[in-house]
């Protein structure tokens, strides 16, 4: 276990809701996969965006599952796109051609999770991605409403900042104003709002909802 994995195991399991965690291929951004046995959940997993579970996804994702789902609020804060099956499939080719990390909370083959960052792979070039950002990659984190306020949003953004500092990026979201628990909560995992001079911010954009980057990952220096 290198000692960024090494890190976010003990990090995880400081929690006191994480317990049992296992990690696989840690050094890969894009394939890494963990499990673990999570309070008042169970098993869960946390892996690669696949076919295998596109069915449950949608289920998730388009609101068919009341018991798992995301909510109609959840989605409309989420970075949604189709759940069609081309969609799905070209999603999961970003995956496998490592232009995304995306990757799906399961349990009890339930979606209950979706992350993801955007376009490492122009970062890490020094390019611009969609909206004109060449220094920090987009990230997102969509939980079922179900498990709001257990502690599985942490475990998601500290195992989206392990991901970053393995792949080598920093990260920056989008976030409502509206959403005040959201922004109280990446405040507290290191984001702070960004300032226009740091990160570029489309100008259409710039006094729209409130633009934030990761100020602290304390897996860079692991």
């Amino acid at each position: 276990m290198n000692s960024k994995a090494k890190f976010f195991k003990e990090f995880a399991e400081k929690s006191g809701a994480v317990t049992n965690l296992l990690i696989h291929n840690e050094d890969s951004p894009y394939e890494v996969w963990v499990e673990c046995d999570f309070q008042d959940i169970g098993r869960i997993l946390i892996l690669p965006f696949s076919h295998r579970y596109f069915e449950s996804f949608r289920q998730f994702y388009d609101g068919r599952d009341p018991e798992w789902d995301l909510s109609a609020k959840s989605r409309s804060l989420s970075d949604q796109h189709g759940t069609d099956i081309d969609t799905l499939i070209d999603v999961e080719k970003r995956v496998v051609s490592h232009q995304d990390a995306r990757f799906l909370i399961v349990t009890q083959g339930h979606v209950i999770g979706y992350l993801d960052i955007e376009e490492i792979d122009l970062i890490k070039a020094g390019q611009k991605n969609y909206f004109g950002e060449d220094k920090h990659a987009m990230l997102d984190i969509a939980i079922s409403d179900r498990f709001h306020g257990t502690g599985l949003a942490s475990l998601a953004i500290i195992f989206l900042k392990f991901v970053a500092a393995t792949a080598g990026v920093s990260l920056y979201l989008v976030t409502s104003k509206k959403n005040e628990s959201a922004i109280r909560f990446y405040i507290k995992h290191g984001f702070q709002e960004a300032d226009p001079r740091e990160i570029f911010i489309p100008e259409d954009k710039q006094k729209g909802e409130p633009w934030y980057v990761l100020k602290r990952n304390e897996f860079e220096k692991k």
